[in-house]
Parts: C-alpha cells; sequence; structure tokens
C-alpha cells in the first residue's frame, strides 16, 4: 500500500484503523471488520462515511479500506453495496479480501432488486 500524504482523509483513517485494531488486540477479541457500521455496530471495528458514535474509522469504503493487509478474521458489510456506484464494486470487494486474513469470513447482505425500491 502506497504511503499516503499524512494530512490526507486516507492517512486519518489507516490512524484510526490502527488504533482500532490495536484495541481489538488488547482487549483478546477476534478483530472483526463491520464496514457502514451506522450507530450499531456489529464488529469490533466500525467503519462508516458518517461520524455516529461508535465509528472507530471514518472513511468512503468506495475510496477503500485503510487497514492493514490480513489484518481481519471477518468482515460485516450489511446494506452497504447498493449505495456505492456499481464501477466501485470490484475495488470494494479486492480491498475486503486484501484485509481479510487466511480462514476469514465475509458477510455481505443486500435487499433483493426485485423489491422495485431505488436507492
Amino acid at each position: 500500500m502506497p504511503t499516503p500524504d499524512p494530512k490526507s482523509p486516507r492517512a486519518a483513517a489507516e490512524a484510526q484503523a490502527v488504533k482500532a485494531l490495536a484495541a481489538v488486540e488488547l482487549s483478546g477479541l477476534s478483530p472483526i471488520l463491520d464496514i457502514g457500521c451506522g450507530p450499531r455496530k456489529r464488529g469490533t471495528v466500525g467503519m462508516d462515511i458518517y461520524p455516529f458514535p461508535d465509528v472507530d474509522v471514518l472513511y468512503d469504503v468506495a475510496d477503500g479500506v485503510p487497514l492493514p493487509d490480513g489484518s481481519v478474521d471477518g468482515v460485516y458489510m450489511y446494506h452497504v453495496l447498493e449505495h456505492l456506484p456499481m464501477a466501485s464494486y470490484e475495488h470494494v470487494l479486492g480491498e475486503i479480501w486484501r484485509v481479510c486474513r487466511d480462514g476469514a469470513w465475509v458477510r455481505i447482505k443486500t435487499p433483493h432488486f426485485s423489491c422495485g425500491r431505488d436507492f
């Protein structure tokens, strides 16, 4: 991963992520990333584009996942993908793959598009 400008949003998000991951390691919990956690974080590291109280990493997943390679045992991403541009799907899924450790699980939930609702 290239080193970003220390004043960039990516650098700030990476610093937040390192701090959150260190706290998880100290607690003895398995590092689980919750992308789009909102106000109800399910994982041990919450990431969202909005600054809800439980958000650990404030960043837009469409721009990537600012965590180190192989740093999590699992990823939740519930009702987020449908809010992203379709052109970003491959990049986002690649970023999730990158941050997962060997044997990690990924749970992605989206609405069924036959419901006729636009997002």
